[in-house]
């Protein structure tokens, strides 16, 4: 992977993302819309504040590898 397409690959899903929510009425907010792979339901502050705490997660693990004395073998 090259860097920098990477960066950009997330500059434009952050733009799509805003882009998205600068679209939701209002009343839609509360509602159950997101349906997780285990089953659970979720609006939309619930599915955001999930998918960030995610992200942080994998942030986590990519940085323990890439700090690992043997990356990359």
């Amino acid at each position: 992977y090259v860097y920098e397409d990477q960066v950009k690959e997330w500059r434009h899903q952050r733009n799509e993302i805003i882009s998205f929510l600068n679209q939701v009425d209002e009343a839609m907010v509360n509602k159950l819309l997101f349906k997780h792979g285990s089953g659970i339901r979720m609006n939309l502050v619930q599915m955001l504040k999930w998918t960030f705490l995610h992200a942080d997660r994998h942030s986590g693990q990519i940085e323990r590898i890439i700090n690992d004395p043997q990356f990359p073998v």
